[in-house]
């Protein structure tokens, strides 16, 4: 990607590099006339010439000139469909507006065999997904594994040969052991919130009792360890579909709801967001993403904590509404404090600077009408701050289709 932009003239002499094949020969002075790789403005000129190139083609082919500038990631595009016949003509769309400037679209994947025979991409052998312990690597889609036979997202485990005794056969760990196995498990999405978040808890442990790096947790933080590394094997089963809603009607759409969950602890906040989509009066409901922190060091109110959730909430009811060409028609935000929102309606000057500040921005990114009450045991969010019903994983549990109340009508 990076050699087919070539360089201007009287900027080209900012590559320059020596080199010889003979020690003893004096080095040839070269030039570099394209954008190289390690250079720090290299990624940012390739982006901008593949948006330059897409704009200029925008009228000829304006949906996929759009799709190049939305739904590119560096040098990976990821797109979605409702036909295979849109999706075939879409990429090669996509494929012709990239190669006016040089640059050929390759190794393409879909979850239909049909897509990749109509883009001449139809490959004998099938993409598999490794299992632990297996040398081969799979499928990534910006680093989340990715099994388009089943159109589904899974987790692996495949352990470093170091930190194997330490998950496997429940050796007792340093603190460095520790955070390798808690930072091995890579989930942009948050969809293992309810699991992951107690490692992060337990690293705080660690943390607090001020615990060198390379001397072995004590019995009480081990007990805790044990305690979490038994949940590890149920990532592995996981198998989390890719589609929000998969065979339905996209007119069904217009009723798509989003609805937000808080909740906080003494330990942890987070919270948690889900579609709600009605077709043929038939209720469906999907986790879209979540996110969870630890509690601070220093010691908060758990109405504080609540606060800190609920900003977390806003910020993620944003994220969900800006990354989305969905139609949401309305949005819920559902907190277990009826502290929080007493304050969400009140004034933010009323309070101090704490609070005040976190309202503020509460009220910035929400609508006071947003917000409602859900009771403890109804809140999914519950799971990413203590150890309940869904730090348990399951691909049909609450956690990933969302609380029993969903599914009822409005007026109930």
């Amino acid at each position: 990607m990076f050699h087919q932009i070539r360089i201007r003239k009287e900027d080209t002499h900012a590559q320059r590099f020596l080199f010889r094949s003979d020690e003893n020969e004096p080095p040839t002075i070269y030039i570099m006339d394209v954008a190289t790789f390690g250079a720090s403005c290299s990624p940012c000129s390739a982006q901008y010439i593949m948006h330059r190139n897409a704009q200029e083609n925008e009228l000829e082919f304006p949906e996929a000139a759009n799709a190049i500038q939305n739904k590119t990631y560096m040098d990976d595009y990821f797109d979605s469909c409702n036909t295979e016949a849109e999706a075939i003509d879409r990429a090669r769309q996509v494929r012709e507006i990239h190669s006016r400037a040089g640059v050929n679209m390759r190794n393409w994947v879909s979850n239909r065999e049909s897509v990749l025979k109509g883009m001449g991409e139809s490959s004998d052998k099938p993409v598999t997904i490794v299992e632990r312990d297996s040398v081969e690597k799979p499928l990534r889609v910006l680093g989340m594994v990715w099994d388009p036979s089943n159109d589904v997202f899974k987790y692996t485990s495949n352990w470093r040969k170091d930190l194997i005794p330490y998950v496997l056969k429940k050796q007792r760990p340093t603190k460095r052991i520790a955070l390798s196995v808690v930072m091995s498990l890579f989930d942009p999405l948050g969809l293992l919130g309810p699991v992951l978040i107690h490692g992060r808890i337990l690293m705080q442990d660690l943390w607090r009792n001020n615990l060198d790096w390379d001397s072995k947790m004590g019995d009480t933080e081990f007990e805790k360890w044990l305690l979490w590394i038994d949940l590890l094997p149920i990532i592995n089963k996981l198998e989390i579909p890719r589609c929000y809603f998969d065979n339905i009607n996209p007119q069904a759409y217009r009723s798509l709801q989003l609805h937000v969950f808080t909740d906080a602890s003494e330990v942890a906040y987070g919270c948690a967001a889900y579609f709600r989509i009605t077709e043929n009066n038939e209720v469906r409901c999907s986790l879209v993403m979540a996110r969870c922190k630890v509690a601070p060091l220093k010691h908060l109110t758990i109405p504080q904590m609540e606060l800190q959730a609920a900003l977390l909430g806003a910020r993620l009811m944003r994220c969900v509404v800006e990354n989305h060409t969905l139609p949401i028609s309305e949005i819920y935000i559902h907190t277990d404090s009826e502290v929080v929102l007493s304050w969400i309606t009140s004034q933010p000057r009323e309070f101090k600077q704490f609070m005040a500040c976190r309202i503020g921005e509460i009220l910035s990114l929400t609508d006071p009408s947003m917000w409602r009450h859900v009771p403890t045991k109804e809140n999914p969010a519950d799971g990413l701050t203590k150890w309940n019903q869904d730090t348990i994983l399951s691909a049909q549990s609450r956690w990933y289709k969302g609380p029993a109340f969903l599914y009822q009508t409005k007026d109930e």
